[in-house]
């Protein structure tokens, strides 16, 4: 979803990067996530189970900054591959 967006949106994207504001973005993403969280963390194979709230939040934080590295090294790289290859290539290092 994210990936997706980020491609629908190439221009936009490219432009904050261009401008160094990508970095708001992941200060954004970092404040979403636990609400994300929240709402879906019981659907996420054992993510978060058996941790207190500030081992929670300090994976959290370390998945939202990994990911939108990921996502920066994309948009610098002309994002070339697909959002779907990018979700595929993520998706086991996120949990």
């Amino acid at each position: 979803m994210l990936l997706g967006l980020c491609k629908e949106h190439r221009t936009f994207f490219q432009t904050l990067k261009e401008n160094e504001f990508l970095y708001l973005l992941l200060l954004e993403w970092s404040k979403l996530l636990p609400k994300i969280y929240e709402s879906v963390g019981d659907r996420l194979r054992g993510f978060g189970e058996d941790l207190s709230k500030e081992q929670l939040q300090l994976r959290l934080l370390f998945n939202a900054g990994g990911a939108f590295n990921v996502i920066i090294h994309w948009i610098e790289e002309g994002m070339e591959m697909t959002p779907e290859d990018m979700a595929a290539q993520l998706e086991d290092w996120l949990v």
